[in-house]
């Protein structure tokens, strides 16, 4: 799909629902959230440069390498992400979710995927010079899902396999090395485009850089009941995982999301209000649910899901080396008990008083771990399960979601 089919796309959805469309689309230079303001704006600026040079564009699913493709002056076009933020606003592509059943996609799979596959499908968004997957990185869907859109669109596809369980043996790190130079071999035969070196040691240390401004941000939402609600955390990690375009531009977004923390806050609210951890998938695309806890004096003050935003690399000599340590260290990919103990490491930096463990529709991965994660931790915490959808909120049973949370209030406060 080029610009001027883009063009006809918005005019067309501007005729039929002109007040929601509009809405939706100029709703982040309405709000006060400036960083809101600059990530939109980044977004649109990254999704201009992926019409205008359809030759750099690669599809590939959250969680990747894409280091190694900005060294190499290619467009990561993650379709999870970029899917989703269109399905949370069904109006603008009101079919999207039953258009992937009709090309093939599994009922049962993520409804992150159901997104991408069917707005992609639909050409409505840039067309990929080459499709790269993986396995699993964040989940074990996307791998079957780039390589459909790959099929359906005829497009070459390349698949790195990525080690589960890593705990340090060098014959996985000297693996996932060598599946590493493979995508940068099948890049530079499919598109032209040069791997370079030195350019990767570069954003190896600009990442270092922003990752210890996310660490901040962290610290910022552990302590302040904050207005800011959970889909710009969720933005916050996608950001520092795409970089959408540069990593000097996600860091002026860090920069403006730091000081929207103290500007739109419960000035209400201090120490002795609930604090909750967010486990699992990310909260339902509600933001008044977040006036909902302020209400009862609570907040969340940790969300699992941006641990997603995986480890800065450490300072090898081989950039490639680098890479390869980051993402073996990545959060969905060590074992179990890994993560658990990040989860607890995170708990124990500040006080949580109860802890929501969400499941989502379609995800095998994080579904299939909540009843060992719960099991841990409560003995020490109250916990509640909520089974929802992280994407489709034509799923999201709004009251249900409450309900779970006043049960979550009540056995805090019980205690």
């Amino acid at each position: 799909m080029d610009v001027s089919n883009f063009v006809r796309f918005s005019f067309k959805h501007l005729m039929v629902k002109p007040v929601r469309f509009t809405v939706a689309t100029v709703a982040s230079w309405l709000t006060k959230i400036k960083s809101d303001r600059l990530i939109y704006n980044q977004y649109s600026k990254f999704l201009r440069d992926c019409y205008r040079n359809p030759d750099r564009v690669a599809w590939v699913p959250f969680v990747y390498p894409v280091e190694i493709l900005y060294s190499m002056n290619l467009l990561p076009f993650t379709t999870e992400v970029f899917g989703s933020n269109y399905a949370r606003v069904p109006s603008l592509i009101p079919d999207a979710f039953e258009k992937a059943f009709q090309v093939g996609l599994s009922a049962d799979s993520c409804s992150f995927h159901h997104a991408s596959v069917g707005i992609l499908s639909q050409n409505k968004h840039p067309k990929a010079r080459i499709v790269l997957g993986g396995t699993p990185t964040g989940c074990e869907d996307q791998y079957h899902t780039l390589r459909l859109l790959a099929k359906m669109f005829k497009t070459k596809y390349y698949a790195i396999d990525i080690p589960r369980n890593y705990s340090g043996e060098k014959e996985k790190f000297e693996y996932f090395k060598d599946e590493l130079y493979g995508l940068i071999e099948f890049c530079e035969k499919e598109t032209g485009f040069v791997f370079e070196k030195e350019e990767l040691k570069k954003i190896n240390s600009r990442y270092r850089e922003v990752y210890q401004k996310y660490e901040k941000i962290m610290e910022l939402k552990a302590d302040i009941p904050t207005k800011l609600f959970e889909g710009h955390f969720t933005a916050i990690s996608s950001v520092l995982v795409d970089f959408v375009g540069s990593l000097e531009k996600v860091e002026k977004y860090f920069d403006k999301a730091m000081k929207d923390f103290n500007y739109l806050n419960f000035p209400s609210m201090g120490d002795t209000s609930k604090r909750i951890a967010w486990i699992g998938h990310p909260i339902v695309p509600l933001r008044k649910l977040q006036y909902f806890l302020a209400e009862r004096d609570a907040f969340i003050g940790y969300q699992e899901f941006m641990e997603s935003t995986v480890a800065p690399p450490s300072k090898r000599r081989d950039p490639i080396e680098e890479i390869a340590e980051k993402y073996l260290s990545a959060y969905s990919n060590v074992p179990i008990e890994k993560r658990l103990e990040v989860i607890k490491e995170r708990l124990s930096k500040h006080r949580y008083d109860g802890i929501v463990y969400m499941t989502s529709w379609g995800c095998h991965q994080l579904n299939s771990t909540a009843s060992y994660i719960v099991e841990n931790l409560k003995e020490e915490y109250p916990v509640v399960l909520i089974d929802s959808d992280s994407c489709n909120i034509k799923n999201v049973g709004e009251e249900q979601v409450k309900m779970r949370l006043e049960a979550l209030l009540e056995l805090i406060e019980q205690r």
